[in-house]
């Protein structure tokens, strides 16, 4: 901790304070852990008011512990920046009680392995992005301690303040992600376009109000927590020039998570890196080299750059989802349905990439493990369909010959020879579908 705090800012009395303010929150962390993992769970079976009611109880013991363990109050005696964080911590714990009946017994050791690594390749994206904040921001501070502590404190009060409106677009993040992977999964994909758009122009209405906020009261916002004049000085034409970013970055976090919540990781990771990494770093230490006044042009031009990579990525995967014909773009057909079954024995190899293409053009399938290291997929699909469906297949499952090393035990002692195999391909079985219903 004192190592993060020292390239925060030259002033060692500062240093002290965030190494003890850190200190106790990051060794009274287990209570945040706690709320974040009950709280998906209650979100999990569509109850968004627990978590709601006990982030809301936090925030409140919070705001009503810090006076009075900062400054003291009757036999509670005044233990200063401590304080600060005994109240953060005291908070995030009230919020874990509130939610702790989500607590569940853990499956069995083998499946607790194997869900682990689905919710780790599903998560690693959030995972990531979480980590970059915690970069970029140490990587800001230096750049801007290397002017005065006040530049480094503007950057702080600037995400305090932009957190009034930034935390509705992160709760708009986190109810659209099991929304999309839903109706994703069913193969609609027109509902997914209709939730995004749904979802950038309200994003866009909060950004405004904090885009008005940041260019016509800039100077109240920051006295909210400072009344350093030179601060000020530097924060309100600051706040003119971050306000910029705000609506091109409804782009820049909303597609990443866009991106997640369809399964598609790389995009996801792509825009985080760009946005957080890519951009705003190199820009902004250029930026420094001219003078203070101008590394504030890193956040627009960071979000606008984002946004405009992440709209190129939203569109192709559009043309994707056209080029393929999903579930839900499907004609109607007068009378009844006649159904297919496809039974596909592929490569435990191609398994993946079959799948991840079957999922993208809309087909719904279950697939099971076979001896011999085979997948089997049943695909069950409108009769019109087959013949793309075995395209898919076949494009992702081409024969080829592997070298492997030879088991054949010789009569003499002598060097193993490879062996040359013929692998992939698959195998096809397609039939009629008697009766069909989803209940």
């Amino acid at each position: 901790m004192g190592p993060f705090a020292a390239v925060s800012t030259e002033s060692a009395a500062v240093a002290a304070e965030a190494e003890t303010y850190g200190t106790i929150v990051c060794v009274g962390s287990l209570g945040v852990f706690l709320e974040s993992t009950w709280s998906k769970v209650y979100q999990a079976r569509g109850n968004m008011r627990r978590p709601m009611a006990a982030q809301i109880a936090g925030a409140a013991a919070n705001i009503v512990l810090d006076p009075i363990l900062i400054f003291g109050l009757g036999p509670v005696p005044e233990i200063g920046v401590a304080g600060a964080a005994y109240a953060t911590v005291a908070g995030q714990v009230l919020a874990a009680v509130i939610v702790s009946s989500g607590l569940r017994k853990p499956p069995s050791a083998r499946v607790f392995r194997s869900y682990a690594v689905k919710i780790y390749a599903l998560g690693y994206p959030s995972i990531f992005m979480r980590l970059l904040f915690t970069v970029y921001i140490m990587a800001l501070n230096m750049i801007l301690a290397g002017f005065s502590d006040e530049a480094v404190t503007v950057l702080g009060l600037y995400y305090k303040v932009q957190s009034f409106f930034f935390i509705p677009l992160s709760g708009l993040q986190t109810c659209i992600v099991p929304l999309l992977s839903y109706t994703y999964a069913k193969g609609s994909y027109p509902r997914c376009r209709k939730i995004v758009n749904d979802s950038v122009l309200l994003a866009m209405v909060f950004m405004l109000l904090g885009v008005a906020c940041f260019e016509l009261i800039p100077a109240q916002l920051l006295s909210i927590f400072t009344t350093d004049t030179l601060v000020l000085e530097i924060g309100v034409p600051a706040f003119h020039i971050i306000s910029v970013s705000f609506l091109p970055a409804v782009l820049s976090l909303i597609l990443p998570v866009f991106f997640q919540a369809i399964g598609a990781a790389p995009p996801s990771i792509l825009l985080s890196l760009t946005r957080q990494i890519f951009c705003l770093i190199p820009v902004l230490w250029a930026f420094s080299k001219i003078g203070l006044s101008y590394v504030w042009l890193a956040f627009p031009i960071a979000e606008t750059v984002t946004g405009t990579l992440g709209l190129i990525l939203y569109f192709h995967r559009i043309r994707m989802w056209g080029c393929y014909g999903g579930a839900a773009l499907k004609s109607a057909r007068k009378g009844a349905t006649v159904m297919k079954m496809i039974t596909a024995i592929v490569n435990k190899r191609d398994t993946g990439e079959v799948c991840a293409a079957l999922t993208d053009a809309g087909y719904y399938f279950t697939r099971m493990a076979s001896t011999g290291g085979n997948t089997t997929l049943l695909i069950g699909t409108e009769e019109d369909r087959v013949v793309q469906a075995i395209n898919i297949i076949r494009q992702h499952c081409s024969r080829r010959t592997e070298k492997i090393s030879s088991n054949v035990q010789l009569a003499t002692p002598s060097a193993a020879y490879p062996t040359e195999v013929t692998v992939g391909g698959a195998t096809l079985f397609v039939y009629d579908v008697t009766q069909f219903e989803k209940i």
